[in-house]
């Protein structure tokens, strides 16, 4: 059996196929040498939020904090920290971290995109008949970005969000409508 092994190891190192692409010596470098760099940029957003299944009855507000890389003129990679938060008698906090993508519809100075998030998230409220939900999470959005050829952005985006475990009322979710600054 070791001899058939070795007897193929060998032919597969001596043949003309293997042997014709020496390392290091790239036939077609056209793409490679069209590669861009990814442009990034830190992200800052505030809005209105609507929290589901916590036990709330009016808006919160909505704080999110990340950076994007912009990796082509119609797509970029985010990592998000998103959180709605509502203070008073029914206190409530709906927060995540994602990973996620945006795709935008044209690569122009204005620019429509939709996207989506996954990671983790917990959800949490000051009524005792509610418990904590934590887990998976994931969203989706559309938005403008404005100015985007610019180094600064301007972003107008709703967003919704769901945490995938439940709580005593249901699956927390949150709506939100934001502002946010890329920079």
């Amino acid at each position: 059996m070791l001899k058939y092994l070795y007897t193929a190891l060998v032919a597969m190192t001596f043949s003309n196929t293997l042997m014709a692409a020496e390392v290091g010596k790239v036939e077609d470098t056209s793409r490679m040498m069209k590669r861009q760099e990814a442009r990034g940029y830190k992200y800052f957003s505030f809005g209105f939020t609507g929290l589901s299944n916590l036990g709330t009855e009016s808006s919160a507000q909505s704080l999110a904090f990340g950076y994007i890389w912009e990796t082509t003129p119609h797509a970029s990679i985010k990592a998000t920290l998103d959180s709605g938060f509502k203070f008073g008698e029914d206190n409530a906090s709906f927060t995540t971290a994602t990973l996620g993508a945006n795709f935008f519809l044209t690569p122009n100075n204005y620019a429509p995109f939709i996207g989506f998030d996954f990671g983790g998230g917990v959800a949490t409220s000051a009524d005792s008949d509610i418990d904590t939900a934590s887990g998976w999470a994931g969203a989706f959005n559309a938005g403008v970005a404005l100015f985007r050829v610019s180094s600064v952005q301007l972003h107008i985006q709703a967003r919704y969000a769901v945490i995938l475990r439940e709580n005593s009322e249901g699956m927390p979710t949150n709506g939100t409508l934001s502002l946010g600054l890329a920079f």
